[in-house]
C-alpha cells in the first residue's frame, strides 16, 4: 500500500501502524495540488517497484 500525504511524519506513522498489523506499505510525501507529485504516484503505482 502506498501512503501518500503532504505530512511525511503522519504518513510514516500510518506506515508503522500498517506494519504492526502485518501489512506492507511505504510513505511518500505528496501534494495533490502539484501535478508532478500526482505523476510520481502514478509512476510508482505503475512501476515494478510496487
Amino acid at each position: 500500500m502506498v501512503v501518500s500525504d503532504l505530512n511525511l511524519d503522519g504518513a510514516n506513522a500510518t506506515v508503522e501502524e500498517i506494519s504492526s498489523q502485518g501489512g506492507t506499505s511505504f510513505a511518500i510525501k505528496t501534494n495533490l495540488a502539484v501535478e508532478e507529485d500526482i505523476q510520481k504516484l502514478i509512476d510508482i503505482h505503475s512501476s515494478s517497484l510496487w
